[in-house]
């Protein structure tokens, strides 16, 4: 149930592809350049710009997912906790653009109180495997870790269903 390291995942695997992206074509260039090769130069820059794309987007998605699980981290060991209440789980699917391949999620409704304010709170939380076998036996009642003076900055703590 571990899914603060799927974005690092991600950010990784896309990350070394565009730079595999970028060390074929300094092969190539250095082919090219000793005539051992026939191709345009035009040819190498355009792969060198993919590569470098494919290295920033790899790039970016792990910088997001490592700055979610900092603040995940932070909110943790100093926010407030307070049990929310699940409402609703339902099971989502999302195509991706080729359209032949779907990806299953589960999302969570659930709501919480502020005990200070005496607030209530809505939120959503996204899960990757089917979380209702392990919300009945914790009564539907999971942690959520806020900050005190922005209750907006919170999230739903899945760690303890499994």
């Amino acid at each position: 149930m571990n899914q603060k390291n799927s974005g690092l995942g991600v950010g990784i695997v896309i990350l070394i592809f565009g730079l595999a992206i970028v060390g074929l074509n300094l092969a190539l260039s250095s082919a090219i350049q000793s005539g051992e090769m026939n191709c345009t130069s035009s040819d190498v820059h355009i792969s060198m710009i993919l590569g470098a794309m494919f290295s920033s987007l790899g790039i970016g998605i792990f910088v997001f997912a490592l700055a979610k699980s900092a603040r995940q981290k932070s909110l943790r060991k100093s926010g407030a906790r307070a049990m929310a209440t699940v409402t609703e789980v339902t099971k989502c699917k999302y195509r991706y653009s080729d359209s032949f391949t779907t990806h299953e999620y589960y999302e969570i409704s659930y709501y919480w109180k502020d005990p200070e304010t005496d607030t209530s709170h809505r939120g959503e939380s996204k899960c990757q495997i089917d979380p209702r076998p392990y919300l009945s036996r914790s009564d539907q009642k999971l942690p959520v870790y806020y900050e005190p003076n922005n209750a907006s900055r919170h999230f739903l703590d899945l760690s303890g269903l499994i």
